[in-house]
């Protein structure tokens, strides 16, 4: 039986994104003795060098597709004919079969995919590689130049496809969120870690989570995890499913956060850089450099895969739009204290950066709900033992603020903290006086985190010093006389979802 070969491809390319979109058919064709097949396929190549490049890599998709086909079929290629409007492509494979090898290392990656394909369906010995004319009008095109529009077009729409998943991504059902989180986090911190993974593990909700520095879980659990691991096993549910840990240690390069292979990080990272390169001669040629290597560059391919998910290099190239393993996250939490700067540099700033260039993911979607469905046990609740402080600073601030002066605000904050034991003394006097006298005029917010910040740094150093002990409760007397309510509620800790 004779058996012809015909493939037709193309291929779409951004230069700025260096990510290209390729597309196109094989025909399996019997000469009547049996009913032709026609095999479609199309995929994404990701860090693509130019136009030449994906164009080839349509050619060696092409043919992989047609060795598939006939190696389930059993039968040998008596006569193969390819078809592409790339005439770099064609002599690139002339310069092969000539023995250069792989004469541009440029194209190492689509001319090898090529060179190995390509001669398995020349076992037939009726071998052609033809040039057929693009983007000639319909109305004036061949039959072979009509399905070529067809094949470009769907290249361009796999390309569109999967630039608008980037910065559009679909999360429509997804499991997943995404958290940046520190390693060591802050007493406020681990509540509100362990409060978000508690609610959400009890939800189902996967978290894909990066700890931002060395952790050394042997010492003290990680809050985050520690949360995690409780839902499950009240859920009787493996913690594993619950769980993806994108990285233990962000500036661990041998975990592989900037791999030499393709990946649709760098795409992002190309992304950055085009945008804010002053170098217009790198940009018009699509040159603009990246330090793969660099702790930025790091940084920014793990705030990617806590966003977008962990990645398959071989996945893109066979018919996917995204070349990711699982979904999008629906939302992330950036608990992670990054250096706010202009410019990205720690995964907390990638993900500011992320997050402002996709439109439908957002910050903290879902967290909230959560936390009402399923509230953090009592066992998770921290003892805080100048929790009356901390209230009663907060009511007097926001009580009295608008109505006294600086002076007069000050007084009362001092009768309080007296009366629940703490000072009088000229170190108490003094956290009072010059969180007031600075930050007055900064409204009651600013004035009550400046307090909070000069007196708990000053009662944290007394109960370190030997010399100095903490109150007791003995000594704590009821508060009277200062126009508050005399029993202050203890306040549950609220959820801060800001980024840091």
């Amino acid at each position: 039986m004779s058996v012809r070969v015909e493939i037709i491809g193309d291929g779409s390319f951004n230069k700025d994104l260096r990510l290209g979109g390729y597309a196109g058919r094989v025909y399996i064709r019997f000469d009547g003795e049996r009913k032709d097949i026609l095999s479609k396929f199309n995929g994404v190549m990701a860090e693509a060098y130019n136009p030449d490049d994906v164009e080839m890599m349509a050619i060696a998709a092409g043919a992989e597709r047609a060795n598939e086909l006939l190696g389930k079929l059993g039968e040998t290629a008596g006569k193969v004919n390819i078809y592409t409007d790339n005439k770099h492509a064609i002599a690139q494979y002339a310069l092969f079969e000539e023995g250069a090898g792989d004469h541009y290392r440029a194209y190492t990656r689509s001319l090898r995919k090529m060179h190995k394909q390509l001669p398995a369906l020349k076992a037939g010995g009726d071998f052609n590689m033809d040039y057929v004319k693009a983007h000639v009008d319909d109305a004036e095109a061949t039959p072979l130049e009509k399905l070529h529009n067809t094949v470009d077009r769907k290249a361009l729409d796999v390309r569109w496809k999967a630039q608008d998943h980037i910065f559009k991504p679909d999360t429509i059902g997804s499991p997943f969120y995404g958290v940046i989180i520190p390693a060591f986090p802050s007493a406020d911190q681990k509540h509100d870690l362990k409060q978000i993974a508690y609610a959400q593990a009890k939800q189902g909700m996967i978290a894909r989570v990066a700890i931002m520095g060395a952790m050394d879980e042997s010492k003290e659990p990680h809050p985050f995890l520690e949360g995690v691991r409780m839902a499950a096993k009240e859920d009787g549910r493996d913690v594993n499913d619950l769980l993806r840990q994108v990285s233990l240690q962000g500036d661990d390069n041998s975990r592989g956060y900037s791999s030499d292979s393709s990946t649709l990080d760098r795409v992002l990272l190309r992304h950055y850089a085009y945008k804010t390169s002053d170098d217009e001669v790198a940009k018009k040629n699509g040159r603009v450099p990246l330090n793969l290597e660099s702790t930025r560059m790091r940084h920014a391919t793990i705030a990617s895969r806590v966003v977008y998910g962990p990645q398959d290099d071989t996945k893109s190239q066979h018919g996917t739009e995204t070349g990711r393993l699982e979904p999008a996250s629906q939302y992330v939490l950036n608990l992670y204290e990054s250096s706010r700067r202009k410019t990205p540099v720690y995964a907390g700033d990638w993900m500011d950066f992320y997050m402002g260039e996709i439109n439908n993911v957002n910050y903290s979607r879902g967290v909230y709900n959560s936390l009402k469905a399923y509230p953090t046990p009592e066992a998770f609740r921290l003892h805080d033992p100048d929790a009356k402080l901390r209230s009663l600073l907060k009511e007097t601030v926001f009580g009295y603020h608008a109505t006294l002066e600086p002076g007069q605000l000050k007084q009362i904050l001092l009768s309080n903290a007296k009366q629940l034991g703490y000072g009088p003394d000229e170190d108490v006097f003094n956290a009072f006086h010059n969180a007031v006298e600075s930050h007055f005029k900064h409204g009651p917010v600013g004035l009550l985190k400046q307090c909070n910040k000069n007196i708990m740094a000053l009662i944290e150093a007394q109960r370190k010093s030997p010399e100095i002990a903490p109150p007791s409760e003995s000594q704590k007397k009821p508060v009277e006389g200062s126009g508050l309510r005399l029993e202050a509620k203890e306040e549950r800790r609220t959820l801060r979802l800001g980024t840091c």
